[in-house]
């Protein structure tokens, strides 16, 4: 993840895609798609998926998926994002990702100028 900024302290540090948080508390997550197809693909979706012993990312803990038809092969465009609220409690063992599920191969867009796909966090407050 590049071009990303923080508002305050930070309270999130990313390593190979794994998001660690540094503080417990409440925390907003939102994940975000934007992608291009030129023929056609049923689906596109991202998840946040996260785990409690650092090992398994098998909690799903938010998930939104598009539609994405493209007649005679033009270009189409698709995005989408999901949110959850996560109570961390552990910054040792609880940790989060973004899971991009597609049927075929896409062209994810990204930017180091605007936020156009990624995740971003929002400390809520204490636990």
């Amino acid at each position: 993840v590049t071009g990303t900024g923080a508002y305050g302290s930070t309270e999130v540090t990313v390593s190979s895609g794994v998001f660690s948080f540094v503080n417990t508390g409440f925390y907003r997550v939102k994940a975000f798609l934007t992608g291009t197809k030129n023929n056609d693909v049923r689906y596109a979706g991202t998840q946040i998926i996260s785990t409690n012993d650092n090992s398994s990312y098998n909690i799903t803990n938010a998930y939104a998926y598009s539609q994405v038809y493209s007649a005679n092969s033009e270009v189409c465009y698709f995005s989408c994002n999901c949110e959850t609220i996560m109570d961390v409690t552990n910054t040792t063992n609880q940790k989060v990702k973004m899971y991009v599920d597609v049927e075929s191969a896409v062209t994810v867009q990204g930017s180091n100028d605007h936020n156009i796909t990624g995740m971003l966090f929002e400390r809520l407050g204490d636990t």
